[in-house]
This record gives structure tokens, sequence and C-alpha cells, in this order.
């Protein structure tokens, strides 16, 4: 079982883990795959915003929640105040996805030699 980091926010970043949004829903006791269930059902049924997109060495999208998971703060206190609406949220999550992807191909691309 994981143990909850006192401090889910790192300084200077705006992103969170898997234990923030589980405190804001008081769940902080609960082991890490029960937390990632409830959470995995919120995006799924309620709009809850998707974590940062992750990739694993092979440079395939991880399609679950993992330990690693990351989301952004800020989409996830709106989710909680109710101030955005849901295709907002989809839509920022979309550029930050393309965002990503494109820094992981200047990444491999600068790796193999080739000009990105």
């Amino acid at each position: 079982m994981l143990t909850p980091a006192p401090c889910d926010i790192r300084p200077g970043s705006r992103s969170c883990s898997l234990w923030y949004p589980a405190g804001r829903l008081g769940h902080r006791e609960r082991s890490f795959e029960w937390i990632a269930n409830q959470i995995q059902l919120l995006i799924d049924n309620d709009g809850f915003p998707e974590p940062l997109a992750l990739y694993d060495t092979a440079q395939r999208k991880v399609d679950r929640i993992t330990p690693k998971s990351r989301w952004n703060v800020d989409a996830v206190d709106a989710w909680f105040d109710g101030t955005v609406p849901a295709h907002l949220t989809e839509a920022h999550q979309s550029r930050l996805v393309s965002m990503h992807a494109a820094q992981l191909d200047a990444n491999a691309a600068a790796l193999s030699g080739a000009s990105a």
C-alpha cells in the first residue's frame, strides 16, 4: 500500500498525485487500488478530469491510473468546486495530450539523431 505524501502538490508545479483528490473526497486512508478505482469511476461517469498523459518506456500511452499518474490541480479544484463545465476540462486535457505527444516526438528524434 502506498503511503500518502504529506504534500501532494510539488513546489512550483500545478500537478498533483492521486492523493490530492483522494483527500478532497475524504478517503486518504484507503488503499491506492481503492482510490484509483473510485477516481476512474468519477472519470467515466461524472466528468472528473483524466490524469495528465503518461507514457511508458516503449512510448505507449498508459491507459490506467498508476502511482505515477498526475492531474492538473486547477482542473481537479474546478471539478470539486463545480466551476468548469466538463467539455472545457476535456478540451484542456486534449491540448495537454497533444503538447506531451509533441514533446515525446521531439525527444525521440533528438535521441535518434534525427532533426525534429
